[in-house]
């Protein structure tokens, strides 16, 4: 059965014009709506009874009232996400969106077999269920992805889950991000801006976790060669303070680029204070943190997801689609204690200066 949008394309018209004059709406010339409705149903075109009245109800300035579910499949339970951390604010962001348009949200596991994937199909599809977030907990990594018959069902998730399936995904803007940072550390004064980043983000071939570190390439590219520092590849989790501070005597940079900020504890134990001693930054700022940096503003792209969902329901645009779209939500910067004054001199320290 068409779409709205394959209406519209067969008819030579915008997709609001087909909506408007499915509505009958009278900005639509009459030879028009009779156009399109003739067209309409001899494709066989039905609009979705439960979509027009909640999209009516949002015209009318009117709270919508629940009538409908958005499934939220994740590998863990949203009861165990850690308060503030970027799980739950994606959680958030989605239930909160959800609410907005008039859907309830509820979530479900993860089918980790086939067995659950084909119970879980059932479930959906005899409650009625045709909207999906593929939520980013963590839990779902290593799960293969679930077989559903797709054509059911409008789908969208955060980032890079489940990365080979052809769906709508919304993200912070990795790249943007890191180039805001970076120049806000010229700006400030700093001149050898140095990264750390974790080995899954130097392998990524493809996809956001890669991000970081183009951007800081493209940066440093633009630096003269006496100021390019390489990349440093590890995390405090996983690499020995020994290896960073081989790198860190080597190169002396003035100012380090993170994701969490963890890698304070490195500087702690060569006694070097930011920002006394080095600039930090922080690409993805705890809430209520210290540190200078980015706010990834994960409550926005948890919305940014369900919005991406609710606009292929109101559509009635279900399955896989051909031409998945991305959403990028710039993120927030946030002043914090680990740089200096952008008014104040960058104070001498041990590594060269140029």
């Amino acid at each position: 059965m068409l779409n709205q949008r394959a209406l519209a394309d067969q008819l030579g018209l915008s997709q609001t014009t087909v909506s408007r004059a499915l509505r009958n709406h009278p900005s639509i010339a009459p030879a028009t709506r009779e156009r399109v409705w003739q067209e309409a149903q001899k494709a066989g075109y039905r609009p979705n009874p439960q979509v027009s009245a909640l999209m009516e109800q949002i015209r009318q300035g009117r709270t919508p009232e629940i009538h409908s579910t958005i499934a939220i499949l994740s590998g863990t339970d949203p009861k165990h996400f850690p308060r503030n951390s970027t799980t739950q604010r994606l959680y958030q962001g989605h239930c909160e969106h959800a609410q907005e348009y008039g859907y309830s949200t509820e979530v479900f596991p993860v089918p980790s077999n086939q067995k659950q994937s084909v119970e879980l199909d059932r479930i959906l599809y005899s409650r009625g269920i045709a909207g999906i977030i593929f939520a980013y907990s963590g839990g779902e990594e290593g799960l293969p992805i679930p077989d559903l018959h797709w054509d059911r069902y409008a789908i969208a998730t955060v980032s890079d889950v489940f990365a080979h399936l052809p769906i709508d995904r919304a993200s912070t803007d990795h790249q943007r991000n890191t180039n805001r940072a970076y120049l806000e550390l010229l700006r400030r004064g700093y001149k050898r801006i140095g990264i750390c980043l974790p080995e899954h983000s130097i392998e990524a071939r493809d996809g956001y976790d890669n991000s970081w570190l183009s951007a800081y390439l493209a940066c440093n590219f633009r630096r003269p060669k006496s100021l390019q520092i390489p990349v440093f590849t590890g995390t405090i989790h996983d690499t020995k303070c020994s290896r960073f501070q081989s790198w860190y005597e080597r190169h002396r940079p003035d100012a380090l680029i993170t994701l969490l900020g963890e890698e304070i504890q490195w500087l702690n134990e060569l006694k070097l204070a930011p920002p006394q001693d080095i600039g930090l930054v922080s690409l993805n700022r705890p809430p209520d943190s210290h540190l200078s940096g980015i706010d990834e503003n994960n409550l926005q792209v948890g919305r940014a997801v369900c919005e991406l969902v609710v606009s292929r329901l109101t559509h009635n645009q279900l399955g896989l689609p051909t031409s998945p779209r991305r959403v990028l939500v710039d993120g927030i910067w946030c002043e914090g204690e680990t740089l200096s004054n952008p008014s104040a001199p960058i104070p001498p320290r041990g590594g060269p200066r140029v």
